[in-house]
């Protein structure tokens, strides 16, 4: 009960007011710029205009320095698969970058640092989870990413002191980072690319992780993505 305590408080630390959560919704065929499935599978990747972008982070709009891309990715075989931001063949922008680029739409200049920090702790913790447990047991939504946070000890303090921007844990938790989705599983994420660098051919690869049931590992998957 004190535990559940802690994380109600903590979740009212970092909630702030007035920003929205919009949960992310799958890339539909009818709108993706690109659709392929390779050994079950599938990758579907949209570039977000300025009210796409805007919808996901309550009215928040993309300066022209990056590209924003939603992705979603399902995992149809019958072995478990790795993706993360090393495995895209762009400039993708870290965290601090991307909150950098889109705070001046949403904070106030006495609240930045603490945001970034706040954020970056949450986002940060998230991936330090066993990659190994099922997505249901992963961090979803404000309660289990507060959780994640207790359970790693020691940024608790941090999140209370720094933690008033909603948008900062909304955007660790949208952000595109490194998956292991189990069979069955699908994710759907948001990648920033900058645009000096950005190409609109690029390779995206998932890689199994786990070996086949003769025992040898399975050549990566290499989709050849244009947007």
């Amino acid at each position: 009960m004190k535990r559940n305590l802690l994380v109600l408080s903590l979740i009212f630390l970092v909630s702030g007011c007035g920003y929205k959560f919009r949960p992310l919704h799958p890339v539909r065929s009818a709108k993706a710029d690109y659709s392929e499935k390779q050994e079950a599978i599938s990758l579907r990747i949209s570039r977000l205009d300025e009210e796409d972008l805007a919808h996901c982070f309550d009215g928040k709009k993309a300066p022209i320095s990056m590209v924003p891309l939603m992705i979603t990715i399902k995992n149809e075989s019958e072995y478990a698969v790795r993706v993360s931001p090393r495995q895209v063949s762009l400039t993708l922008l870290e965290y601090e970058d991307v909150y950098d680029r889109l705070r001046s739409s949403i904070m106030k200049p006495g609240l930045i640092g603490g945001a970034i920090a706040a954020g970056a702790l949450i986002y940060g913790c998230s991936q330090a989870l066993d990659p190994d447990q099922h997505s249901g047991e992963k961090v979803v939504g404000a309660v289990a990413t507060a959780e994640a946070a207790l359970i790693t000890g020691g940024l608790a303090s941090e999140v209370a002191k720094h933690g008033n921007d909603k948008f900062a844990v909304d955007l660790g938790r949208k952000l595109f980072y490194q998956e292991r989705l189990l069979p069955g599983e699908r994710i759907t994420k948001i990648m920033f690319a900058d645009k000096e660098l950005f190409k609109k051919r690029f390779k995206f690869t998932v890689v199994f992780d786990e070996k086949n049931k003769e025992g040898k590992r399975f050549k990566p998957l290499v989709f050849n993505v244009k947007v």
